[in-house]
């Protein structure tokens, strides 16, 4: 399957929308081909506010089950607010749910590796001053 609604909304960054599909039942867990749900464009673009609003959502019982959310890659939307340098959706999604620090793709990378890959400094600092830390091994090889 392919983007819904939700994720089109995010990567446009149109709040607004977001709250009227939200408010009209479409559900901010259904994930597209890649195994992402909407708040992966929104972490990628930087959009703090549509981050806050998908995981206070209603429909979203357990905010653990959408934040621990992989995608193909093994990626989940902390990964993506790191890779992007989004420093400040990174100290929001750590402070929902520390142990994202501690997950790891299918690459064995940390979102705190992604950050210091990536250059930016800014996130790598608010995910080390939170307890994260930089892997690099390959879980496929043995």
């Amino acid at each position: 399957m392919g983007d819904c609604l939700l994720h089109f909304a995010a990567k446009g960054k149109q709040t607004v929308t977001i709250y009227y599909l939200i408010q009209r039942g479409l559900d901010p867990r259904t994930v597209n081909k890649l195994g992402e749900t909407a708040i992966y464009p929104a972490c990628e673009t930087g959009n703090i506010e549509i981050v806050s609003q998908l995981t206070q959502n209603k429909m979203v019982n357990d905010v653990r089950e959408m934040l621990t959310n992989v995608d193909i890659f093994g990626n989940t939307c902390l990964h993506i607010a790191a890779r992007d340098g989004n420093g400040e959706i990174c100290k929001y999604l750590v402070k929902k749910y520390k142990r994202l620090l501690k997950l790891d793709n299918q690459e064995g990378k940390t979102p705190l590796s992604y950050a210091q890959d990536n250059n930016h400094i800014y996130a790598s600092n608010v995910l080390i001053e939170a307890g994260g830390e930089a892997t690099y091994y390959d879980r496929t090889r043995k």
